[in-house]
């Protein structure tokens, strides 16, 4: 059989009832201490380790004044004094221990806080790194001082001026927790509170764009303009692909954080390779924690200004190719090196595009006039092609004598599933420069002739008058035969609500239209400034 249950006993009532005690030498001596127990006990005092008093007897209070006879505490020595009271009997024994700090002169305020770190009365961390958050206060004299989660005690410190606590919060849940640090002796108590929130993950989030297109940049130019978020304090780091160009330490979560005008930022966009499609991230970093990137689209391009007619077919007809002439004399190009990637470089373009799709970065073929060349003497421009799938033949390009007429053509063939471009050279024969095969679409639902200015960094092109460079549109293949592009044609429409300008001009390109008598359409194309 299991015997009787026995409790050791227990201190119900110590005085003083704080564990810091000050006093000076007088005052210690005139103190009186008391203690009270559940169960009648022995009740042993020690002082600094040796005993002071003994019981004779079993007793539940006890009350005392410690005599210099028996103890002599030093008043120039700041060490605080160990105060140890026992009280045992048959069923075991427990004890109390208090701190006696002995000034010279005497200290009749309560503690005061001084300092504390964090500083900051709301803090927040992550779980996944360390795991480690440290708390640190310094008060104006001793004190015992607790640490406390949420009303449960973690850490005392006995009679001293500061403490450092490192709480290892790897077990804790993602949610607020109230620290609080108290500083308390016979004299009264301070303490400090901090709301800690801890987060299961670091989570950036985007303000502005929302969308995950960044849009373009011309080389050159200001970098876009990003704005996020962070759920905690923590390094964003922006990257374009893999290159590190601008970095913000945030302080203070849930608040907007701009990037803009990062001199890395700027010299990336300041580099010709650079030029394209590339990603561009934002992340988080805090004490050893990644959060996921939040990311964009975003191309880097050269400059562009343009101005177009675009048409669509009149009911009853479809587009399946376009007969144009062409007669350029004046296609001006600043280009200082062999290639066009340097600051300052410009050239003006003229091209007709076929489009086979509402979406006009979807499948198209173009025929384009400029001028390409080294010898700025040559009296000579290039019609050339862009966007066809196969245009590297060597009859991709061809030089024309200025001020003279040539034909192009695009033309859609459904049966052999195939989008071609041609152009004649100077001696009339007709030169395959670009083609796309299998082409599933059945007609050319948009034609546009342009103007188009290509630019880095800055424009300086002169004026050229638009009676210099020009394209006749003489014919459109139709499923009706051939057909003058008055009969079939009309301007643009869009589906959308606030559609661009049809015709459009650009700040410096300018286009303009005439219909002849026989139905053509002339285009004249120039520059102003």
């Amino acid at each position: 059989m299991c015997g009787p249950v026995v409790y050791s006993p227990v201190i119900t009532w110590t005085e003083p009832i704080e564990d810091c005690i000050l006093d000076t030498l007088e005052s210690f001596f005139a103190r009186q201490f008391e203690i009270f127990v559940d169960e009648a006990s022995i009740i042993r005092v020690f002082f600094d380790g040796a005993v002071a008093f003994v019981t004779e007897q079993l007793v539940t209070h006890f009350s005392w004044l410690f005599i210099s006879d028996v103890v002599d505490p030093d008043p120039d020595d700041p060490t605080p004094h160990e105060i140890r009271i026992v009280a045992e009997n048959d069923n075991g024994s427990t004890e109390r221990v208090v701190s006696e700090v002995i000034t010279q002169n005497p200290i009749t305020v309560p503690p005061y806080i001084i300092s504390k770190s964090p500083e900051q009365d709301s803090i927040s961390d992550v779980l996944g790194g360390s795991n480690i958050r440290t708390f640190d206060v310094t008060i104006d004299h001793p004190a015992t001082i607790i640490f406390t989660i949420d009303g449960q005690e973690k850490r005392r410190f006995r009679a001293v001026e500061s403490a450092t606590w490192e709480c290892n919060f790897s077990a804790y849940s993602a949610k607020t927790y109230s620290v609080v640090v108290s500083a308390a002796n016979t004299n009264g108590s301070d303490s400090f509170t901090w709301s800690w929130e801890i987060f299961e993950n670091l989570v950036v989030t985007k303000i502005n764009p929302v969308t995950d297109n960044l849009g373009s940049s011309k080389l050159y130019f200001d970098p876009p303009v990003i704005t996020v978020q962070v759920n905690l304090p923590a390094l964003l780091k922006l990257r374009v692909d893999d290159e590190i160009v601008d970095t913000k330490q945030v302080t203070q979560g849930d608040t907007n954080v701009i990037f803009e005008q990062s001199p890395d930022f700027i010299a990336y966009m300041e580099v010709f390779s650079h030029l394209g499609e590339h990603t561009v991230s934002i992340i988080a970093e805090r004490d050893g924690v990644t959060s996921d990137p939040v990311t964009w689209q975003w191309w880097l391009t050269i400059g562009f200004d343009w101005a177009a007619y675009e048409f669509q077919a009149k009911a009853g007809y479809e587009i399946y190719g376009i007969q144009i002439e062409s007669n350029m004399n004046n296609l001006p190009i600043i280009q200082p090196g062999a290639t066009f990637e340097n600051y300052g470089d410009s050239k003006l373009l003229i091209p007709c595009h076929a489009y086979l799709h509402e979406d006009h970065d979807l499948k198209k073929g173009a025929i384009f006039c400029w001028r390409d060349f080294w010898d700025t003497g040559m009296h000579k421009y290039e019609v050339s092609n862009a966007y066809f799938d196969n245009w590297g033949s060597p009859d991709a390009r061809i030089y024309v004598d200025c001020g003279s007429w040539r034909e192009e053509k695009i033309e859609l063939s459904t049966a052999e599933e195939k989008l071609d471009g041609y152009a004649k050279d100077d001696f009339d024969d007709w030169k395959h420069i670009g083609y796309s095969v299998d082409v599933a679409e059945d007609k050319i639902v948009h034609v546009d002739f342009m103007a188009e200015i290509q630019y880095i960094g800055t424009m300086d092109l002169p004026a050229v008058s638009p009676s210099e460079n020009a394209f006749i549109l003489n014919w459109v293949m139709t499923n009706q035969g051939l057909v003058r592009p008055n009969l079939c044609l009309k301007l643009r429409e869009y589906d959308e609500p606030n559609p661009p300008p049809n015709p459009r001009q650009g700040e410096w390109s300018r286009i303009s239209r005439e219909i002849d008598s026989d139905g053509r359409f002339i285009f004249r194309f120039g520059i102003i400034r």
